[in-house]
């Protein structure tokens, strides 16, 4: 393997000026020399072509393709062209609006060069709010993610920027268009099963969650995470997936309970167990019991915190 393998950020933008310059600097300013920044803006209606624009233009230096898409795509249609547009051995999952640190993409190599095998490598990283300031902070020290079962258990692994992937690892319909939002989960399942996962302890780059982001809309995008699981199940038949299934679909669903139930949205919650609770006496009581607090107005923390106690404890029956 050379010294620098030639790494691609695939970094996906929609109406990003408010944070597209950070992303873009955080990226360009590693210490890896050899690296390819791939901007693929999906028609935003800001001023986001105007900034990937000049901030390329100060960089020199550093190999960048900017793709400014003439029509809307969506998410998944956008990540495959910029997935496309990508040359490197290795390529970082990317935002407009996220962040690395300075030793993410030389840290990550090294660690790939400790296993081989390995296809989809990961770290811990802050997790930011709109203006910036650190919520929170996530690591895997319980090395909850030790195989590919475990990223469907776990509905996926947090914060997928954290994330670098072997090129050769990704198959050949790269996000699946099936899924048009909420592909990455998809993916790094696909990717995973296709090499293995190595974990990179250490906090490298900084996510940030917004109030109206795709985590934050876990609902609307519920049937295509439901889908995901029944693509897996037949996709994959010999790998013996289906426990693993079982419990990704129960824990994010008793998640969803737990969300709308802090919520108070009871409209929601009859829609849940109506669609998703037959045959699972567990799930039906929890949506049940969210459905109750709600109607009483005694949603609370601890009641999210039962919830997510019963899934941890229960997914795997």
């Amino acid at each position: 393997m050379p010294d620098f393998p030639r790494v691609s950020i695939m970094c996906p933008v929609y109406n990003a000026e408010e944070y597209l310059e950070l992303a873009m600097r955080s990226v360009l300013d590693q210490d890896y020399p050899n690296l390819e920044l791939v901007i693929s803006d999906d028609c935003s209606s800001d001023q986001s072509r105007r900034i990937a624009t000049e901030i390329a233009a100060a960089y020199p230096h550093r190999t960048i393709v900017l793709n400014f898409n003439e029509r809307n795509l969506g998410i998944t249609a956008n990540c495959n062209l910029a997935l496309s547009l990508c040359t490197g051995e290795y390529i970082c999952l990317f935002a407009g609006d996220d962040l690395m640190y300075p030793e993410k993409i030389r840290r990550q190599i090294e660690a790939f060069a400790t296993k081989p095998s390995a296809s989809l490598c990961f770290h811990g990283l802050d997790v930011i709010d709109d203006d910036g300031r650190r919520i929170a902070v996530w690591q895997d020290t319980t090395e909850r993610y030790a195989e590919v079962a475990d990223i469907i258990r776990h509905a996926g692994i947090p914060f997928g920027c954290s994330i670098m992937v072997r090129a050769s690892a990704i198959p050949e319909w790269r996000y699946d268009p099936a899924i048009a939002s909420a592909s990455d989960w998809l993916f790094f399942i696909e990717v995973g099963i296709r090499g293995g996962l190595l974990r990179l302890d250490g906090i490298f780059g900084a996510y940030r969650r917004h109030s109206q982001g795709a985590s934050r809309r876990t609902f609307e995008l519920m049937d295509e995470t439901m889908k995901t699981l029944d693509i897996v199940q037949e996709r994959y038949p010999e790998l013996e997936l289906n426990a693993a299934c079982r419990s990704g679909r129960r824990r994010y669903l008793l998640g969803e309970a737990a969300r709308l139930t802090l919520a108070g949205d009871k409209d929601r919650l009859g829609d849940l167990r109506a669609r998703f609770s037959r045959g699972d006496a567990l799930l039906a009581f929890a949506i049940g019991l969210g459905q109750f607090s709600a109607n009483m107005g005694l949603q609370r923390l601890s009641f999210f915190q039962a919830v997510y106690n019963l899934a941890a404890h229960r997914a795997k029956s």
